[in-house]
């Protein structure tokens, strides 16, 4: 059974002739004893060319679609092998759309905004160096032009410390793991940033370099969508966040589509603050329009969400060997 066909499980086959039409021309055998005032047979009573009713019981009625409970619904992989292989046959259909490639893979943009302790070093600096700049001008200004001053040790002492807590501040600022480490305050953004069609899931596997031992080489043609999103984190460095997905139906009160949710984790970098590009593939499911949601989990707590506009199902759903 194909999943995609649209049938009327209501619809009935009709009647079936069993007695084939007469030969043009032979008219009416006078032998058969068929009456020709009234066209019937006064044997039987039924009228001659119009056969018998079919038997209610044995009639073959077709399967209705699967419902949006079924897996096959939202998921092309899931479905049977025997109906993913008669619907690749059309793949190569010569109206077929074009497959598209992955000009990109995901990266990520990141910067330490340094703990307190460089701020503070760095603000002593600071202070140290302008008594040190203060005394040396009231030192000179009490003296005559000519005459040479000796430095005096609270000038010593200021230049001293603004030179050492300088120093101090800059490597704590600049060089990770100097300095205390303290995280500041957790926030996060989540955002839909592009979306590309009709993307193999092979394609995609290779760009990302994600694992396809196990994956038979139908389901690597199976084509779909690459959302690309934008995550944005500060105060994550020792967090360990989730990405979960799923696709829903609009035009069923936005219903799940059973088969679609995933929950990937995020690669988190070493830094306080950080943005991270990342492609997620979904499939077309078999409803007519199709919504994909995206929620970033931090244990299970839900900190952003973001989803894509309505999108359209693709009446080719993998692609020709040849396109691949």
């Amino acid at each position: 059974m194909n999943p995609d066909a649209v049938v009327d499980p209501n619809a009935s086959a009709g009647p079936t002739d069993t007695d084939p039409d007469p030969a043009p021309g032979t008219g009416t055998d006078p032998g058969t004893g068929t009456d020709p005032s009234t066209g019937t047979d006064p044997g039987t009573g039924t009228e001659p060319g119009t056969g018998t009713e079919p038997d209610p019981g044995t009639e073959t009625e077709a399967e209705p679609v699967p419902p949006p409970s079924s897996p096959a619904w939202g998921n092309a992989a899931l479905r049977p092998k025997g109906d993913k292989d008669e619907e690749a046959k059309h793949a190569c259909d010569t109206n077929r759309p074009p497959i598209s490639e992955m000009l990109g893979i995901g990266g990520s943009v990141q910067r330490d905004e340094g703990g307190w302790f460089s701020w503070v070093a760095l603000t002593i600096a600071a202070g140290a160096a302008l008594i040190a700049i203060g005394a040396y001008a009231l030192n000179h200004r009490r003296t005559a032009k000519d005459v040479r001053t000796p430095v005096g040790p609270l000038e010593i002492s200021a230049t001293l410390v603004a030179i050492i807590s300088g120093v101090a501040g800059l490597v704590a600022q600049f060089i990770p793991g100097v300095g205390a480490q303290e995280s500041p305050p957790a926030e996060a953004r989540l955002a839909v940033r592009e979306v590309l069609a009709r993307i193999t899931r092979g394609e995609y596997a290779e760009k990302t370099e994600a694992s396809m031992a196990g994956i038979p080489s139908i389901d690597r043609r199976e084509v779909g969508q690459v959302v690309w999103l934008e995550v944005g984190l500060k105060g994550y460095r020792d967090k360990e966040p989730e990405l979960q997905y799923a696709l829903y139906d609009p035009d069923r009160g936005g219903s799940l589509l059973v088969g679609t949710d995933r929950t990937v984790e995020l690669q988190v970098e070493d830094s306080d603050s950080q943005t991270l590009v990342v492609p997620i593939w979904v499939g077309y499911p078999s409803s007519e329009r199709f919504q994909a949601r995206f929620r970033l989990l931090d244990g299970r707590a839900v900190r952003q969400v973001a989803a894509t506009e309505p999108l359209r199902k693709a009446k080719y759903r993998y692609a020709c060997p040849e396109d691949t």
